[in-house]
Parts: C-alpha cells; sequence; structure tokens
C-alpha cells in the first residue's frame, strides 16, 4: 500500500550491521582466519591444561620416596615442559603475528563497507541522514573495533577453548567429572550472557547522547 504525501515513511538508516560485516570480513579471509583458530586451539590448552598437569606430575613424584635420584625422576616431564614451552612461544609468536596483520585490515574492512553503505544510502536520501548517527559511529569504529577485537583475543577465545578442552580431558578421566564440569560451565556462561545485557540500555543511551552532540 502505498504511502500518503502526509505520512512519509521513515527515513532509511544505514544497515551498518557489524556482524554481518564481521562475517564476511571471516568468509574473505577464511584461509587466514582458519589458521589463527587452529593455532589458538592447540596454543592456549598447551598453557592452560597440559603445563599444570605436568607441574602436577612432578610436584607427585617429589613427594613420593624413591631410591633414584630427583633429576632421573624428573628428567622426562622436565624435556617434555621445555619442548612444550618452545612450541608454545612458537604459537603464540605465530599468532601474535597475524594479530599485527588481522586487527588494521579488519578496521580498513569495516571503515570500507561502512561508508560504502553511507555513500549509497546518501545518494537516494541525502535530506534525510541522520548526519550526528553516522559521524559518531564512523569517529568511535577504530576504538569499538579494537576493543571488541582484543575481548575476543584475550578473554572469550580463550575462555570458550579452555573450556572445551578441559570438560574433554575430564570426560576422558570420569564421563561424571567431566558431566559435572559441563554442567557447572554452561550455568556459568548462561548466567553471564543474562546479566550482561542488563548494560546494553546504558550503553545505548551514551551511544544517542554522543549522537547528538555530533548532530
Amino acid at each position: 500500500m502505498p504511502s500518503h504525501p502526509l505520512h512519509p515513511p521513515p527515513p532509511r538508516r544505514p544497515r551498518g550491521d557489524l556482524i554481518a560485516i564481521y562475517f564476511r570480513y571471516l568468509r574473505e579471509y577464511k584461509w587466514l582466519m582458519l589458521a589463527y583458530f587452529v593455532l589458538m586451539f592447540v596454543a592456549f590448552p598447551i598453557e592452560q591444561i597440559i603445563f599444570p598437569n605436568i607441574y602436577g606430575k612432578v610436584v607427585d613424584l617429589l613427594g613420593k620416596p624413591s631410591k633414584r635420584s630427583l633429576f632421573d625422576r624428573t628428567k622426562w616431564y622436565l624435556l617434555g615442559a621445555v619442548g612444550l614451552l618452545i612450541l608454545s612461544q612458537a604459537l603464540f609468536t605465530l599468532i601474535d603475528t597475524i594479530d599485527a596483520y588481522t586487527l588494521p585490515a579488519l578496521q580498513s574492512f569495516y571503515r570500507e563497507h561502512l561508508l560504502r553503505d553511507v555513500f549509497e544510502t546518501f545518494e537516494r536520501e541525502y535530506d534525510t541522514l541522520p548526519t550526528g548517527n553516522i559521524v559518531s559511529k564512523i569517529v568511535k569504529l577504530p576504538l569499538v573495533v579494537r576493543q571488541i577485537y582484543h575481548q575476543l583475543r584475550n578473554y572469550l577465545l580463550p575462555t570458550l577453548i579452555v573450556s572445551l578442552c578441559a570438560c574433554g580431558y575430564y570426560m576422558y578421566i570420569d564421563w561424571r567429572l567431566g558431566l559435572l564440569l559441563t554442567v557447572v560451565l554452561l550455568a556459568f556462561y548462561i548466567y553471564a550472557t543474562v546479566h550482561s545485557t542488563k548494560c546494553i540500555p546504558s550503553s545505548q543511551a551514551r551511544d544517542a547522547t554522543c549522537d547528538k552532540l555530533h548532530e
């Protein structure tokens, strides 16, 4: 049904879907990002699960009486720990190298696609374009992308990877321990997700005030 001239349709806002743009970025750099995730999936379990396991076995050996020398009892664990240390440092070096390329590329990708969307909208509806909102988003874009990237890189992905590996490890030891850990972690993640959404209205109000300043 056509709109009445006295009641024109609301102005179209630029799409600017950050999540959709990110998945587009993943598709474009799929092999690089696949290598990145594989490296993280190997490096973090070594650091957070395998190393503590080796330390625990060495401490356990130290507490047991034996006629063998301390070196004989622990040499294979120490050699394994040194090898894993070298491997983990090499993996984290590769991850940091990819980070140094990925973050600027991601910021450039966001900037290009958001500006393209803005210009396409401007060509059609230049008189109704929310200029303040657009300027605010473009100004904050590099900082927002960097903060989200570092949160994913330093907190969310390592936590998820270590949680999955820990659940698998405990399942291997005893399925009941693994099931208990899985239930506890799921409850924690659900609780954290539900309560983190309470920050969204405050963030939206803050962004709206910032947009008005630019307007």
